[in-house]
């Protein structure tokens, strides 16, 4: 911007000397007209407009210098006219006198005029040399002085540049000081923060070695009192031995006896906390590496509590291990006070299960017979004796149960027998035929009642009026309209299945699966191949899981 102005202002100042330069041309004042265009050449000596009137200039003075001896000529030959004009009237009066002398005045005129002509030729050739030697000076001077104008542009621009280059150097000079200075200043940062470092490593080192001293001289001082105490002691024995010899010695004997039987207690509670300790250590092991495996809290704590109850309200240690892991897992006294009546329930039921199941039988398990057995010593009265009543009242008096509560677990298990009667029906679909019928075989063996499908659209078909306990269901179904995914979210529209378990066999070990699976809430997860008894187990599960929640 600074240069576009610069450049306008030149142009201004040039155009203003040429408007007085042609100005002067008018007036006839060439002197100072090519002294003004001097003067626009310097300020702008690229002008291609003074160069043109600087030409114009020199050519109106060559005409001017050729111009002027022919008017001096011309002013002569009239002057000479007049001399004439004026002689001619003294020639008359004469005439006749000079008849004889005219033609010698004749050729006199003649001759004078020739010389006159010439001598004034001559003249003017000389003043024509002069014009054209002063015109040739003042276009050497002209050129003399562009020539020096661009040395002395050379000159500055040389200058300019060598000034640049010192800038330059200058400012790199300066950046390299500063950039030692400041790389300077960082070291003693640097310097600073190690000798504050050094400082605090310093002053920890004194303050452990003044912990150090204190705890020795506590130490020596300990000993010394102990030594004090010793002495005192033995200078009371041998004052008492000195009085009372046999009453000493009974006192002493009593007192090793006590001390010995204090010092043997103290030994075994310190054996036994250490032994408490390391069992709580252990079960803290054991409950971090339980969490690790776990993902729901609840179900950790429930399986504790299931644990705890398995003989009653528990008390002492089990509840002192229960306490700490619920407060490791984080579980309110809420969620607390609902999981322990849902385990003391489930616990006090097992418990009354196995007073009806027959003797020899409880470790067997729970299958259908037992619960028929169960079933028809319930309808008789008999069943009930007057051991048994006892049994039960002190049962309840173990798991603290009221008569209500009694009440309504002895009807949930008679709901429970009545539905147990049935057998249990899993939906099994698989487009590999041969895998199918092995799980079916599986089942089967196992006691579960099967249906089996080798396409998602068949079993939704037959699922709309079934009313299964649970569907055993692969991911990948090419064969399919509805991959498993689909298959579960469409089952899930229909009321009659929205609870009923849903597990998913895959023979991918993607997480990203199993995590799509988990948002839309299916039960479990099986990865091929598996575990035939991981297999019945987990279907087992699920389905007692289920009956219980849909007999409440």
């Amino acid at each position: 911007m600074a240069q576009s102005i610069s450049r306008d202002s030149i142009q201004k100042a040039v155009g203003e000397i040429l408007k007085r330069v042609d100005e002067f041309i008018k007036s006839g004042d060439l002197q100072q007209a090519l002294l003004e265009t001097d003067r626009a050449a310097k300020i702008d000596p690229g002008n291609v407009y003074v160069r043109a009137y600087q030409e114009r200039i020199f050519e109106l003075r060559r005409t001017l210098q050729n111009k002027r001896p022919m008017d001096i000529n011309r002013k002569g030959i009239g002057d000479v006219k007049e001399r004439s004009v004026e002689e001619q009237g003294k020639l008359d009066g004469e005439r006749h006198q000079s008849e004889v002398e005219k033609p010698t005045l004749d050729e006199a005129r003649k001759n004078s005029e020739e010389a006159a002509g010439l001598k004034e030729k001559e003249k003017q050739d000389e003043e024509r040399r002069k014009l054209e030697d002063a015109r040739k000076s003042l276009e050497e001077a002209a050129r003399r002085k562009e020539e020096e104008r661009r040395k002395r542009e050379l000159e500055k621009e040389k200058q300019d540049e060598e000034r640049r280059k010192l800038e330059d150097a200058r400012r790199s000079l300066e950046e390299a000081t500063r950039r030692k200075e400041e790389e300077r200043q960082k070291r003693t940062l640097e310097k600073e923060k190690q000798d504050e470092e050094r400082r605090k490593l310093e002053d920890a080192r004194r303050s452990l070695e003044e912990a150090a001293r204190r705890k020795e001289e506590e130490r020596r001082n300990r000993e010394l009192e102990n030594e004090k105490q010793y002495k005192e002691r033995r200078k009371l024995e041998e004052a008492f031995k000195l009085e009372e010899e046999q009453r000493r010695r009974e006192e002493t004997r009593k007192y090793d006896e006590e001390r010995r039987k204090l010092d043997e207690e103290l030994i075994r509670q310190k054996e036994e906390s250490r032994k408490l300790e390391e069992e709580r250590r252990k079960d803290t092991r054991k409950i971090s590496a339980f969490v690790q495996s776990q993902s729901d809290a609840h179900s950790i704590y429930r399986s504790a509590l299931v644990s705890g109850w398995a003989n009653g309200v528990p008390t002492g240690e089990r509840k002192t291990k229960l306490d700490d892991l619920r407060s490791a897992l984080g579980i309110s006294m809420e969620e607390h006070a609902e999981l322990e009546k849902e385990v003391k329930h489930q616990t006090y039921m097992e418990a009354f299960k196995r007073i009806w199941v027959p003797s020899g039988k409880a470790s067997s398990g729970w299958d259908d017979d037992l619960w028929r057995q169960a079933l028809k010593r319930a309808r008789s009265a008999p069943f009930i004796t007057p051991a048994r009543a006892a049994v039960l009242d002190q049962l309840r008096e173990k798991f603290q149960v009221s008569t209500e509560e009694h009440l309504q677990i002895e009807a949930k298990l008679l709901a429970e027998i009545q539905t147990t009667s049935r057998k249990p029906t899993v939906v099994v679909i698989d487009d590999d035929e041969e895998f199918l019928q092995v799980v079916v075989a599986t089942l089967e063996d196992a006691g579960l009642g099967t249906k089996a499908f080798t396409t998602s659209d068949e079993a939704f078909e037959m699922l709309k009026t079934s009313n299964p306990d649970l569907i055993l269901c692969d991911i990948n179904l090419p064969k399919s309209t509805m991959g498993g995914f689909t298959f579960y979210e469409k089952l899930k529209q229909l009321q009659h299945l929205k609870f009923v378990p849903f597990i998913f066999l895959t023979g991918y070990s993607d997480e990203s699966l199993a995590r799509k699976g988990k948002e839309l809430g299916v039960d479990d997860f099986l990865t091929k191949p598996f575990n035939d008894s991981h297999l019945i187990s987990t279907i087992k599960g699920k389905i007692r899981r289920y009956r219980e929640l849909r007999s409440k």
